[in-house]
Formats: C-alpha cells, structure tokens, sequence
C-alpha cells in the first residue's frame, strides 16, 4: 500500500494547505490491504468517515508546512466565535465536553 501512503502524504500537504478540501479513499487500495475492513467500510460508511476525518484532522499539523494566509468567510467567522467564547469565559472554568463546539463544525475538510 505504498502508493497510498504517499497518496496520504500528497492529500495531507495539499488538504493542511487548504489546496484541496476533500480526501478521497480509494477501497480498492484498502482492499489490498484488508478485504473485510472494505466490507465493513460499505456497510458503515458514515462511522468510517467520521473515523478518518477525525484521523485526517488530528495528523494535519504533521503535513503543515507553512501558515495558511488566506481567510475566507468561515475561518474569520470561526475565529470570531472561539476568540468570544474565550473572553467571556473564567480562566479557572472546567468546560463540559458537551458545550464545545463539534469538530465537523470546525473541521475545514
């Protein structure tokens, strides 16, 4: 699965650069690798793409290479509601997991 890999590596770079905005999984590759991870991919497939969006989001630091400089409408937007969230909140305050804002929500792929 070599050329995956490096399939993931060009998507990473590209995706954390905001170049490309979409990831796409070839099950083809994936069945090289594991024919019964396909089958449960095609019979879940909304779990599986929650699973690699969280995997894509939580590796995109590593792909970084340089500061993305271009802004559009919903990264001001989001910035504004975090920077918000943050002042009118207490320093010493334990937040509840469930009153943070989704990672789809914030997600940009």
């Amino acid at each position: 699965m070599v050329l995956g890999v490096y399939t993931l590596r060009l998507g990473g770079v590209q995706i954390a650069h905001r170049e490309q905005v979409a990831l796409y999984i070839d099950l083809d590759d994936v069945a090289e690798e594991d024919p019964e991870l396909v089958d449960s991919i095609c019979d879940n497939t909304r779990r599986y793409v929650s699973l690699f969006a969280d995997a894509v989001q939580e590796l995109l630091p590593r792909y970084r290479q340089k500061e993305v400089a271009n802004k559009d409408a919903l990264d001001v937007y989001i910035e504004h509601r975090l920077m918000m969230e943050q002042r009118t909140r207490d320093p010493g305050e334990v937040r509840d997991a469930q009153n943070q804002y989704p990672q789809e929500l914030l997600r940009r792929l």
